[in-house]
């Protein structure tokens, strides 16, 4: 009894628009194209040209599964001469709206590792006809697409999606024109990523697929803040070290606070992009913090050298004073060891040391002059100082000569290295 029942119903249901009478001409015009069409017919053409469209509304991308999950509408247009009419038969009606579940579609769907079958999870809507027999139709639809993700350039990283569509009719069926097959992009998707544009192609080793790339980039803000822009403070940082007094102990505890930012930096970088696909492509930022965390390790015992140097060698070797004295004669070369602050300063230990030599000559002037005992004598230890201070300074040019070279290495390598 209850399959009688059913096999009544469907049948009731399936003259639905024939048994039906009304005065109203869009319910008249419906029950006259589709009292005997037959959906599971496709259009009498010999082939069917499709449009096919994408509008993107929202998506959003799972970069541990490597995963683009759109919300989209798929719009399909054709033409199917059956759903034809004369428009002043109907007084004077140029479109209606009609169930995709009664009239012929396209039978698509999408093939991925996650629906084999269908479109994902789209909804039935009602399609527009016009009286010239044009049909469109937009599915609104959640879909699941894979990516090839490629983290090289995380945080301004870009993905390529690709989702690819089958039909089950053959080609010389259905025709897709390729130049109907394009995406379109609503504005505001997403508040990390950006979809810079969606491409339709046809397979041309097999025509009745039909390929559909997405590109999304990266475009976060919190990353730039918390990654990128520490990334430029050290490496100015590393710089300005450079301009320190290089035998100075001050200096050395700088550069250990510049190494230990340099690993907090790393580990940063380390937990906030993805691991999937690292494997394949290291990060070009984990590439140049390394980069950077090897010149400010060389900085560091950069610095420990020349500490330990000016007090185990005291007096610096004949070539190191060959260089200096080639800077200090030369004006061009003076300049580049000694910038307007350095002059300043060099004058000031001049005056200091020329006032302190003229103090201890009055002194020792006084000291001959009310002690009958002490005998003239040169001032041996004023000629030492004076000897010690040389040697110092020889070293503190040598070191800034050094400082400087290396300021300008390291300026243009921070600026040519890329990660590659």
């Amino acid at each position: 009894m209850k399959i009688v029942l059913i096999l009544l119903t469907f049948i009731s249901l399936s003259y639905a628009y024939c048994n039906s009478d009304s005065k109203n001409f869009e319910v008249k015009l419906k029950n006259d194209i589709l009292c005997h069409y037959n959906k599971d017919e496709r259009p009498n053409q010999l082939k069917v040209p499709i449009e096919l469209n994408y509008l993107v509304s929202s998506f959003d991308f799972n970069e541990d599964r490597s995963e683009l999950e759109v919300q989209t509408r798929i719009l399909h247009r054709w033409d199917d001469l059956r759903l034809k009419w004369d428009e002043s038969q109907y007084d004077g009606i140029q479109m209606i709206h009609v169930s995709s579940e009664d009239i012929w579609v396209p039978q698509l769907f999408l093939n991925d590792s996650h629906h084999h079958y269908g479109l994902g999870t789209c909804h039935p809507v009602d399609c527009l006809i016009k009286s010239s027999g044009q049909v469109g139709c937009r599915f609104p639809c959640l879909q699941t697409v894979t990516c090839d993700a490629d983290y090289f350039d995380w945080p301004f990283d870009s993905h390529e999606c690709k989702a690819v569509f089958r039909t089950f009719l053959e080609y010389e069926e259905v025709e897709f024109d390729p130049n109907q097959l394009g995406g379109l992009i609503a504005k505001n998707q997403n508040n990390e990523w950006k979809l810079t544009s969606i491409n339709g192609s046809i397979n041309l080793n097999d025509k009745s697929i039909v390929n559909f790339t997405f590109r999304i980039q990266r475009f976060s803000g919190t990353l730039f803040k918390h990654v990128v822009v520490p990334g430029y403070v050290l490496i100015i940082f590393s710089l300005l070290i450079l301009w320190m007094e290089p035998n100075k102990m001050w200096r050395v505890i700088f550069c250990g606070v510049n190494i230990y930012l340099h690993f907090s930096l790393m580990d940063r970088i380390w937990w906030q992009f993805p691991t999937n696909g690292v494997s394949r492509n290291v990060p070009r930022i984990l590439k140049y913090s390394i980069f950077m965390l090897i010149f400010a390790t060389i900085i560091l015992i950069q610095s420990i050298l020349f500490r330990m140097s000016s007090i185990r060698y005291p007096k610096p070797p004949a070539w190191i004073v060959k260089i200096v004295e080639l800077f200090e004669k030369n004006s061009t070369l003076n300049h580049f060891v000694f910038s307007i602050f350095d002059a300043k300063d060099e004058k000031l230990v001049e005056e200091k040391e020329t006032e302190n030599i003229e103090n201890d000559h009055e002194n020792t002037e006084n000291i001959q002059e009310n002690s009958d005992e002490i005998e003239v004598a040169e001032p041996k230890n004023i000629k030492a100082s004076d000897k010690n201070a040389e040697n110092i300074k020889v070293w503190l040019i040598f070191y800034r000569i050094i400082d400087r070279l290396m300021f300008i290495g390291f300026s243009i390598s921070y600026s040519l290295y890329d990660g590659y």
